[in-house]
């Protein structure tokens, strides 16, 4: 969630901060806070709206906020995507996992986790877009899955829906550019993927295919 300084959208954008409560509370009203990828979704959900707390609280610092928060939330995104793959691309995106996390700890302790990386926050955008992507063609080309109604092709369209708009945001993050239009459509962009994580929760009836362990 993003912030300006008109008073009638910071009224809006509060409203929005909320809205990861959404999916959270349709899965405990269903029940179904036993299923192992909702209680994935569920972490995401509410890192999300722990975020958006803290960030509309005068004077908070947003950057070391926004650079823990995105590195955890797409390594949780890419776990959520790995499980519901078949073995073999599992494998290969928790091998991908490691690589990506070792990559930002490290970047993190050179550049400093309290100073603004678009840059780098950019590039996990990217990495959260492969692999709801990789997920997303994975449930299209299941042949006993019909793509509207499988959950997790709604989880993987919310998610790509809002990553690449927060990608096309950051690109146009230039001198000049109205900061307004932006978090605007950020933020649309944010109420549509909780719209799309809530049909995901209606929808959600199993634990995904037959071999979904971790491995």
């Amino acid at each position: 969630m993003s912030t300006s300084g008109t008073e009638l959208i910071d009224l809006l954008y509060f409203i929005v901060a909320f809205i990861p409560l959404v999916p959270i509370v349709l899965i405990f009203l269903q029940k179904k806070y036993v299923k192992e990828s909702l209680v994935f979704l569920m972490v995401i959900c509410i890192a999300n709206f722990i975020e958006n707390m803290v960030l509309i609280m005068p004077g908070s610092n947003p950057d070391p906020l926004r650079n823990m928060f995105s590195l955890a939330e797409s390594c949780l995104v890419i776990v959520m995507c790995a499980r519901e793959l078949q073995p073999p691309p599992r494998r290969a995106m928790h091998g991908f996992l490691l690589a990506f996390l070792a990559a930002s700890i490290t970047f993190y302790s050179i550049k400093g986790i309290s100073e603004p990386q678009a840059g780098f926050r950019l590039l996990q955008y990217l990495v959260v877009i492969l692999a709801a992507g990789i997920l997303f063609f994975d449930m299209l080309g299941r042949d006993d899955v019909f793509m509207h109604n499988h959950p997790m092709t709604w989880f993987a369209a919310g998610t790509i829906f809002y990553f690449v708009t927060a990608a096309i945001v950051d690109l146009s993050g230039k001198p000049g550019a109205p900061l307004d239009d932006r978090n605007l459509m950020l933020n649309i962009a944010s109420f549509a993927r909780y719209f799309l994580y809530s049909v995901a929760v209606i929808r959600y009836d199993g634990e995904g295919p037959p071999d979904s362990d971790f491995y």
